[in-house]
């Protein structure tokens, strides 16, 4: 399996998607997703399938390969669009946390099966109330 990572920074603050990671068709799965706050502000979010992908979405950039015999990985991610995507249509989140108003409490969650990207859906982050702006990363296997 080809291992791919990045990080990204979020532009938004209000409640709704800032990260939203867009499968392949390829047998993708999300690995691990890390969180930073970079303001004192206490911020909630909620991992889950969104429940509409994002209409023009733009942020992103070209996820790096972890091992050099790897090929470019088709899957994708954003951090702004022209519609965000919806929240998860049950309601149902994979994980939630609160981050405390402090920018020491990194939160990091790890699927050791991997959570699968599946075709024409989307995994997101979404801010589950006002909150902080978000620095992280994120690690697919492909």
């Amino acid at each position: 399996m080809a291992r791919y990572s990045v990080g990204f920074s979020t532009g938004i603050t209000a409640s709704q998607a800032v990260l939203e990671i867009i499968g392949s068709g390829q047998k993708a799965r999300l690995m691990e997703i890390g969180l930073t706050i970079q303001g004192a502000t206490l911020t909630r979010v909620g991992l889950g399938y969104s429940g509409s992908i994002g209409v023009t979405p733009t942020g992103g950039a070209t996820l790096l390969t972890e091992g050099a015999e790897s090929a470019a990985t088709g899957v994708s991610f954003a951090t702004a669009w022209g519609t965000a995507p919806a929240a998860p249509t049950n309601g149902y989140y994979y994980r939630k946390a609160t981050i405390p108003a402090s920018q020491a409490f990194p939160t990091i969650w790890r699927f050791p099966e991997g959570l699968a990207l599946l075709p024409a859906t989307s995994l997101a982050l979404f801010l589950l109330a006002t909150g902080s702006l978000i620095d992280g990363w994120i690690v697919i296997e492909e």
